[in-house]
């Protein structure tokens, strides 16, 4: 059930955090369409492609390469799929395929699948720190946490969203969600 702020909102704004399991079909459902959206996200997918390429060709074999070749291979993927979706997924219809749905699930689920990743790049580095470095909160055991744990986190997250656990009215909102679940990885690897 939606919080009420006592705002008047628009429409757009009343459905952008209203769940909505990806399998439903939508009687409304706001998608941007335009060019400037699904060009920026190819744009974004060159750029993390680039990424991948670059350090497959510029920087000697190692964990933390390979780590970090995934986290660029999920974040092309999931621009990728969106670009996709957003410049074919222009009707209602559309929207309500299948085809849209499994763009959508490849989108957001990386994008959730990815915080795994960077907690498994935070173990890599800080038991590659040198003894003399500490971290910003060096007294917290972020190391401790075993790569398994972030397979796990990436796996979870992916499977939620499929099921649905991340869909709103609005597909922004979920991306964001998917983006929020980076926090405790993200904040790990500053740790």
């Amino acid at each position: 059930m939606p919080v009420s702020l006592g705002l008047d909102m628009s429409l757009v704004e009343k459905l952008t955090f209203i769940y909505a399991p990806v399998w439903y079909d939508y009687k409304e459902k706001l998608f941007d369409n335009t060019e400037l959206t699904y060009v920026t996200d190819y744009m974004l997918c060159v750029f993390m492609s680039y990424g991948v390429f670059s350090l497959y060709t510029k920087t000697p074999d190692s964990p933390l390469r390979t780590r970090s070749m995934a986290l660029f291979g999920l974040y092309a993927a999931s621009v990728l799929s969106g670009a996709v979706a957003h410049q074919t997924m222009t009707t209602l219809d559309l929207i309500n395929s299948d085809s849209f749905k499994w763009l959508w699930c490849v989108c957001v689920g990386t994008v959730a699948a990815a915080g795994g990743v960077m907690g498994s790049i935070m173990n890599h580095l800080t038991e590659h720190r040198p003894g003399t470095t500490p971290s910003v909160l060096s007294f917290v055991p972020v190391n401790s946490v075993p790569d398994i744990v972030w397979a796990v986190w990436s796996v979870t997250l992916t499977l939620v969203v499929c099921a649905g656990g991340m869909s709103m009215e609005r597909p922004a909102a979920d991306i964001f969600i998917a983006g929020l679940t980076q926090a405790v990885p993200t904040a790990a690897v500053a740790m």
